[in-house]
């Protein structure tokens, strides 16, 4: 009976938290940004999935990078369980609460493209929850802050290093290098 109502205590506050945490946005920001101004290299960011909100204490969830089209069409590089392989989304299909970094100079498409060619058929792993609890993850181990993080060191504006990215660190202070740096976190107005 003991360990009955301490469970059920235990339930209830898991599934208390997740209900607060659900319901945390990330803050509004009175800077919108259109669509149009996006950049190849602009860190898209979202925050749609509750459990990883709660791991990570964020109110983000998921990371992706934006990629301009020879026709300056902006699509999201992202990777995820929806998707299950790296895959180039428009932005114009994507859900409508989107933040973003900005990137201080644009990206070489050509430097781009090549990353892209490279994962094209690399598929998503769930080692996100390993990571949430800063535990080792394989060198094949793929979600979407590493495929994000991997786009940055291959075109060079991050450092080669050996950290696990979450979503949330994409928020915060990014170690750049090249001349490269990132904007506040502002909302994207489709």
């Amino acid at each position: 009976m003991k360990y009955a109502v301490l469970l059920y205590s235990l339930v209830f506050t898991i599934l208390t938290l997740l209900s607060v945490l659900d319901s945390i946005e990330p803050p509004e920001t009175s800077k919108y940004i259109a669509s149009t101004s996006l950049r190849t290299g602009d860190i898209l960011l979202f925050g749609e999935c509750a459990v990883l909100k709660t791991l990570q204490m964020s109110p983000y969830s998921h990371a992706a990078v934006c990629v301009l089209n020879r026709k300056n069409i902006p699509y999201s590089l992202e990777i995820g369980p929806k998707h299950g392989c790296a895959t180039l989304t428009p932005v114009k299909d994507l859900s409508k609460n989107i933040r973003v970094r900005k990137i201080s100079r644009q990206i070489d498409l050509k430097a781009a493209l090549q990353y892209i060619y490279l994962v094209r058929y690399t598929c998503y792993k769930l080692p996100l929850l390993k990571a949430s609890f800063c535990l080792r993850l394989g060198s094949d181990d793929l979600f979407c802050s590493s495929l994000v993080s991997g786009f940055f060191i291959f075109t060079g504006v991050m450092p080669a290093t050996t950290m696990n990215y979450l979503p949330k660190d994409f928020a915060l202070r990014i170690p750049t290098k090249n001349g490269y740096s990132f904007g506040p976190v502002i909302s994207l107005r489709s």
